[in-house]
Order: C-alpha cells, then sequence, then structure tokens
C-alpha cells in the first residue's frame, strides 16, 4: 500500500464535476440579478429631480407648435381639388379661412379680401359709395331712419321716414335682412329704382349709386315740462366722429339744452383713437384708457387734457347691442363721474384687435391688446351695469329702437324725465 496518493473513482469523479457545474450557474445566476437590479435603480426616475426640471424647463411654458397647420391644410385642399365632386361657390376661399380663424376662438377674427379692406378702409375715414342711408329692418321692408347729406340718397329725394318696399323689382318681404341690403348696394353708376311708402303713398324714386360722406353723429332737442335737452345719437367710432361730435354738442348748448343724452344703443364700436379724441373733448384731465399688450413691455396709456366741452349733466343710454367703444365712452364717463348710465347691461367687449397685411393684398383682424377703463374693471365678457335699469315694453324689446313711436321708447324718456328734474 502506498500512502499520499487517493485512489480515483469514476463514478465520484463525475458526481463532483456536476456539483461544481451547479455551483457556477447559481453563482452567475445571483450575479446577474444583482446586476440587473443595479442597473435598473441607477436608471429609475427621481420624482423629485423630476419635478424640478418640470418647473424649471422654460419650454413647459410656451405655447404648443402648430407649425404643420399650413401643410395640413394644404394636403386637404390638394384632395378636394382633385376628389370633391361639387361645386364650390364664389367666396369659396374667404371662407375656408375665415373658418380657419373661427377655429382659433378668437369670436373677433376676420380675413377682408383686398376689395373688403379697401372699403372698411375707406368707412373707417368717412367715404363709401352706393345710396347713403342707414335704415331699420321691418320684417319686410327698410325703413330709412337717416340719410346723408352729401349722399345720392339726399340728392334723389328719399327721406328718413320712408319705408322701402322693393329695389329694382326685387320685394324685400321674404328676404332676409342682410338679403334686403345687398340688393340696395351697388357700384358707382348702378342705377337702383326703389319703390316706397311715404305719408300712406306709394312712390317710385331712382338714384344712381356714387360716392358719399359718411355721417356717424346725429342731434335733436327734445322738450320735457318745459326744459330743453339735447339728444345726440352716436352709429360709431369712425376717424369724422370727433369733430361730429364737436358740432352737435355745440348745437345743443347754442339752442339752450339744459342736459344731454348720449344714445349709445347699438353702436358696435369702431376706431380706438376716434373714441379717445371723443372723450378728451367731453372729460377734464386725467386717464382715460389703459391698453394691455401680450407682451407687458408694450402696454400705452391714453389721456385727456384740461380743456372740455361743457359741465351740463348727461346721459347716457346703453342697450346689449353697445359695444367696444361705445363701451368705453360709457365706462369712461361714468368714471369721471360725468355721466349717469339709463337703459340694459351692454355686450361685453374690453378688447382690441390689430390687422396684419397678407400677401394677396388682403388682411387678417385678430385680438391683441384688452383695453381697461380708467377707474373701474374692465368689462370684457361681462358688460356694464347700468346705474338705472330701464327695459323696453315687450313688445319693441327686439325691434330697432329707430321704430319705436314717438313716446313708447322707455329708456329715452327716462333719460329725458332724469335731466328734466
Amino acid at each position: 500500500m502506498e500512502f499520499g496518493k487517493l485512489k480515483f473513482d469514476k463514478r465520484l469523479a463525475v458526481i463532483s464535476i456536476m456539483a461544481v457545474l451547479i455551483g457556477l450557474v447559481i453563482a452567475l445566476s445571483v450575479t446577474c440579478i444583482w446586476l440587473f437590479e443595479f442597473a435598473h435603480e441607477r436608471n429609475k426616475p427621481n420624482p423629485v429631480s423630476q419635478k424640478t426640471e418640470a418647473t424649471a424647463d422654460p419650454e413647459k411654458d410656451e405655447e404648443p407648435d402648430y407649425s404643420d397647420i399650413g401643410k395640413i391644410i394644404t394636403e386637404i385642399e390638394n384632395m378636394f381639388r382633385s376628389k370633391y365632386v361639387r361645386e364650390r361657390g364664389e367666396d369659396y376661399r374667404a371662407e375656408v379661412i375665415n373658418a380657419y380663424l373661427e377655429g382659433t376662438g378668437d369670436p373677433y377674427a376676420y380675413y377682408y379680401t383686398p376689395e373688403e379692406m379697401q372699403k372698411d378702409n375707406e368707412e373707417n375715414q368717412g367715404h363709401s359709395y352706393g345710396i347713403g342711408i342707414t335704415v331699420a329692418w321691418t320684417d319686410k321692408s327698410l325703413m330709412i331712419v337717416h340719410v346723408m347729406q352729401d349722399s345720392p340718397a339726399n340728392r334723389g329725394g328719399l327721406r328718413s321716414g320712408d319705408e322701402l318696399l322693393s329695389v329694382n323689382g326685387v320685394s324685400f318681404d321674404g328676404l332676409t335682412y342682410n338679403e334686403a341690403l345687398k340688393n340696395c348696394r351697388g357700384e358707382k353708376g348702378d342705377e337702383k329704382n326703389f319703390t316706397l311708402l311715404r305719408d300712406g303713398k306709394t312712390l317710385e324714386i331712382k338714384i344712381t349709386c356714387d360716392d358719399y360722406t359718411i355721417e356717424s353723429v346725429f342731434s335733436r332737442i327734445e322738450v320735457r315740462n318745459g326744459v330743453k335737452i339735447g339728444v345726440i345719437e352716436c352709429d360709431q367710432f369712425i376717424n369724422p366722429t370727433p369733430n361730429e361730435m364737436k358740432t352737435a354738442v355745440e348745437y345743443v348748448v347754442a339752442e339752450g339744452a339744459k342736459g344731454i343724452v348720449f344714445d349709445m344703443r347699438g353702436n358696435p364700436g369702431g376706431l380706438l383713437d376716434s373714441v379717445v379724441r371723443t372723450l378728451d373733448y367731453l372729460l377734464p384731465e386725467g386717464p382715460v384708457v389703459h391698453i394691455r399688450y401680450k407682451n407687458s413691455d408694450f402696454n400705452e396709456d391714453y389721456t385727456s387734457d384740461a380743456d372740455y366741452a361743457t359741465d351740463l349733466p348727461m346721459v347716457i343710454l346703453v342697450n346689449s347691442s353697445t359695444a367696444s367703444a361705445g363701451e368705453l365712452f360709457t365706462s369712461c364717463m361714468r368714471d369721471f363721474d360725468r355721466a349717469t348710465i339709463i337703459g340694459e347691461t351692454t355686450y361685453g367687449k374690453g378688447c382690441g384687435q390689430t390687422q396684419y397685411p397678407l400677401s394677396d393684398g388682403g388682411y387678417v383682424k385678430f385680438t391683441t391688446f384688452f383695453y381697461d377703463p380708467p377707474k373701474s374693471e374692465n368689462y370684457d365678457g361681462v358688460g356694464i351695469v347700468p346705474d338705472i335699469a330701464v327695459e323696453l315694453p315687450e313688445e319693441y324689446a327686439s325691434k330697432n329702437i329707430s321704430l319705436i313711436p314717438e313716446g313708447q321708447d322707455a329708456q329715452l324718456e327716462a333719460a329725458l324725465e332724469y335731466l328734466a328734474k
């Protein structure tokens, strides 16, 4: 027998080798599991740091990227051009653009064709073409409210109070208000043959469309309890309005008026510069309006100087169609304690729009600023609540105020009685 050497056993050797292999597999498995967990923990996001990064990320506060809208619209238009089976109308292009603007959520956004833009600019300057009247709709005819002095209508013999029944053989009965207006409008040189009622008699009058000067302010004297009251209607604020307002105020003062009613009912607004100049004429020194843009670096303030027209007591008549510049006029006069407001809560438009030129010669208009009265809160979406609430009789509530019979206009009567005390 030899000492120091193990005796070799084949069966034992196989068992030993298998045991070693199993041990290695277990060790490798444990190692892999540990490495996987370690890597997972390192890559797992930290809720606190993620929140901090999101808060600090300047990109988070930016508006979403809509730069692909034009591409998508182009794709759709190309599909329509090649596949659409119906005919598209004459106004298709403008309607599609305005449909996009409507989709932005801005209720005041609008696309002007080059022709519309030219006409709009001319009207803001007080110039237009057509026949030169303002009208009220009776559901079957057009009642003439005002005839512009320098107009084809005035030269042709139309008068305030005339009821237009048809034009060029087309009856207004059965048409909508806009359809009736469209038939009355025309290019320079177009002839319009009107059938109308005047003092119960049917007349035929021919008018040739031409240039005319727009009037936005109308004045008269009313008497209540022996007291003369000036009534000044303002239809809109365009470039000539401040001078027209000055003429109107001077007229009623010269006639001995003891108070003034500014009728802003139905005034849809107009130009910011126009209403600011009008307020400057009527108000003493102080702030008139504060303009707030998206970028506060461009905010503006407008003021009036120390000169003002008169100390006469004043009332402003308003309704739900008094909007924009008409509301700014109203709120500023009240903020200066210069007028009492009578009527109904106004429309509620305390924002303004800017026009931007486009490559086709047209313009796009959309909301770019808010305007705040000098002391009171901005009324956008809310309206201005009158000091004295007066509603029209139910039978006249939905009618144009110009169609209300004399003595039945409850709001005007309230204003006259208030100033005649």
